[in-house]
């Protein structure tokens, strides 16, 4: 059992620190960000709400990149409804795009 233990500990480690970066990191205006909706939302229609344009072909079923040239982006984000709105560049760089 403690070897079990051991190994979990070692495995949340490393999947710890990725998720600190990404959730540390400051949202850059002008850049893509990544919107995380709740499940009872669809992030497609938070972006909509929030004058955004909708970047790529792709979509997780809780989260869609957004972009836009107009200011306060994040903002906007967050009161049509996102939970969380990250950094795009570096979720696309850990996902290695």
């Amino acid at each position: 059992m403690d070897r079990v233990a051991i190994f979990l500990m070692c495995v949340l480690g490393l999947l710890a620190a990725p998720a600190a970066v990404v959730l540390s990191a400051p949202v850059t205006e002008g850049q893509v960000m990544l919107v995380v909706a709740p499940p009872w939302q669809n992030a497609q229609d938070i972006i909509l709400r929030a004058k955004a344009d909708s970047v790529g072909p792709e979509t997780a079923p809780f989260a869609a990149f957004a972009a836009s040239d107009t200011p306060g982006l994040e903002a906007r984000l967050k009161h049509a409804g996102a939970w969380a709105v990250l950094d795009g560049q570096i979720i696309s760089q850990l996902c290695g795009a």
